[in-house]
């Protein structure tokens, strides 16, 4: 016996002469609300955006209208978190709370010499504390290279 309803055994187990219409519309939305308590929780990738690299409370040295965009950083520095030439950071000031996005150019390393370029010298002047952060692309949990710099941008401890 064929029945146009057959869906509905399928989800209740009942015939249709069991149901109003209300009640087969409520036994499916019970059903699909089961059948996704069981399914797998993302079916599909899902890359997170986490934090790769930070340096915290570093002293912006330099700030300079005049010169292209970018942020300067001694090579030491990037090295010890792991930012790369070109990559692009983050920079919030502690001071005002300004934030902009920017690229990491490297410096001489040991200076301490962290300077801000272009249009960004605007934003965000000498004297100003910042954190310098970027962010990279993840299935699972990293766990970030992060230190905190002292006035002359000198490591005094890593970061938590």
């Amino acid at each position: 016996m064929h029945n146009n309803n057959s869906h509905t055994r399928r989800f209740t187990g009942l015939t249709p002469a069991h149901h109003s219409s209300i009640h087969c519309s409520s036994s499916r939305i019970l059903q699909r609300k089961l059948d996704l308590a069981h399914a797998p929780r993302f079916p599909w990738r899902v890359l997170h955006q986490v934090l790769k690299s930070k340096l915290h409370r570093a002293m912006i040295t330099e700030a300079d209208v005049e010169y292209e965009g970018s942020i300067e950083i001694p090579t030491d520095l990037m090295e010890a978190v792991g930012l790369w030439e070109g990559e692009k950071v983050l920079v919030a000031s502690i001071s005002t709370g300004n934030r902009l996005e920017t690229y990491a150019q490297p410096g001489p390393p040991g200076t301490g010499h962290i300077i801000i370029n272009g249009g960004a010298a605007h934003r965000i002047k000498k004297g100003e504390r910042v954190a310098i952060m970027a962010f990279g692309l993840s299935e699972t949990p990293v766990v970030a290279r992060k230190v905190v710099l002292n006035d002359r941008n000198e490591i005094i401890r890593p970061g938590r």
